[in-house]
C-alpha cells in the first residue's frame, strides 16, 4: 500500500479559508477573540504570553513555542494573567497596519511579543472529528522534535511573505499554511505519552500502518478483523489487542470512523444519492449507513448534507489568533 493516511485525514477537515496575521503587541496587551466557525495556530516570538480557554488552566506559551485551539470558541491571549483584554475586533482598529496584514508596535522591541499565525476555517457544519480528537489547545514547546527543523523555518518564511506582500503572496501563504498544520500534526502525535490512547496515533505506528492504509485505500473493501491482521502481519488476537492500546478504539470502529469522513465528503461535492454513496464505503444497507453515519457525525446524512449546501459561515472576521 502506497496510500498516505495522514494526507487523507487532512484532507477530510476540507479547510477552505486562511487569515494570515503578524501581530506585534506592546509590553502589555490583552486580546479576545471569539468565533463559531474560526480555528488558529500561532508561534509566540520575544516576550511569552499567556493563552486561556474556557474550563482549562491557563497555557504559558514561552519564545519559539506554537499553539493551536483546533476549535472554534472562545480565546483570551495575554501578557499576564491580570492584564486587560480588548476584543480582537477592536485591537485591529486600533493597530498600525503594515503592508496587508496587522503590525503593532516595531518589530522585536525589546519586552514585545510578535504572533505570527493563520485562522482558519473548515467547509464542515459541525466539530469535525479529527479536531474534536485534539485536546482543546495542541502545545508545541519549541524544544520538541520537528519544531526547529520544520516549524519555527516555516513560519518565519510566513512573517516574511506576509511584510513583503508580493504578487502571488496569498497563494504562497496557503501552501505554507497547509504544510504548516501537517508538520503540526506530525509534531503533536509524535509527542504524545505512548500510554496515552489516541485514535491518530495509529498512523505513525509501523505495524499498525500497512492496516490502516488498505482501510484507508478501500473503505469500501468488506474488511473483517482476521483479514487486517494478515496485512498487518500479525496474529488476530495481537493485532485487535495493539489496535486498542494505541489508538483506543477497535480496528472495526477505525474503519466505520473513516468511512463516514468519506461519506461526508461525498455529501459536501457531489449530489450522489444516498443508495449511491452508501455502496461507495461499502454498506448494502442505506438504512444501516445512514444509522451509523449519525452515530459518528452526530447528525443525519441528509441533514449535513443540507447545512452543508445552505448553511452560513462567519468568515468576516477580522485577522488574528482563533
Amino acid at each position: 500500500m502506497t496510500t498516505d493516511v495522514l494526507a487523507d485525514i487532512y484532507q477530510s477537515i476540507q479547510i477552505t479559508t486562511f487569515a494570515h496575521f503578524v501581530m506585534e503587541m506592546p509590553q502589555r496587551w490583552g486580546v479576545s477573540a471569539k468565533s463559531r466557525h474560526r480555528a488558529a495556530f500561532v508561534l509566540v516570538n520575544g516576550a511569552p504570553c499567556l493563552l486561556r480557554r474556557p474550563g482549562t488552566p491557563d497555557i504559558l506559551l514561552e519564545d519559539g513555542d506554537m499553539a493551536i485551539p483546533p476549535r472554534a470558541g472562545e480565546s483570551h491571549w495575554l501578557s499576564d494573567e491580570d492584564a486587560d483584554t480588548v476584543s480582537l475586533e477592536e485591537a485591529v482598529r486600533k493597530a498600525e497596519l503594515k503592508g496587508a496584514r496587522i503590525a503593532y508596535r516595531d518589530r522585536k522591541r525589546p519586552g514585545s511579543t510578535v504572533l505570527t499565525g493563520a485562522a482558519f476555517w473548515t467547509e464542515d457544519v459541525i466539530v469535525h472529528p479529527v479536531l474534536a480528537a485534539l485536546p482543546d489547545v495542541v502545545h508545541l514547546k519549541r524544544d520538541l522534535p520537528g519544531m526547529q527543523r520544520w516549524i519555527v523555518p516555516s513560519l518565519a518564511l510566513m512573517q516574511d511573505e506576509i511584510a513583503a506582500h508580493q504578487a502571488g503572496s496569498s497563494a504562497v501563504l496557503r501552501h505554507l499554511s497547509n504544510m504548516l498544520l501537517v508538520q503540526a500534526i506530525r509534531v503533536f502525535i509524535a509527542s504524545w505519552p505512548a500510554d496515552a490512547p489516541v485514535w491518530l496515533r495509529g498512523i505513525a505506528d509501523s505495524r499498525l500502518a500497512p492496516a490502516i492504509e488498505g482501510m484507508h485505500a478501500q473503505p469500501e473493501r468488506d474488511w473483517t478483523l482476521d483479514e487486517l491482521a494478515k496485512v498487518a502481519a500479525m496474529s488476530r488476537t495481537a493485532f485487535a489487542l495493539r489496535f486498542r492500546q494505541v489508538t483506543g478504539e477497535s480496528a472495526l470502529q477505525y474503519l466505520t470512523r473513516w468511512r463516514m469522513y468519506v461519506a461526508a465528503g461525498e455529501l459536501r461535492h457531489t449530489s450522489r444519492s444516498m443508495e449511491a454513496i452508501s455502496e461507495r464505503i461499502g454498506y448494502d444497507s442505506t438504512a444501516a449507513f445512514q444509522k451509523a453515519f449519525k452515530r459518528v457525525m452526530r447528525v443525519a446524512p441528509g441533514e449535513y448534507r443540507r447545512l452543508s449546501l445552505h448553511g452560513k459561515r462567519d468568515k468576516s472576521a477580522p485577522s488574528g489568533p482563533g
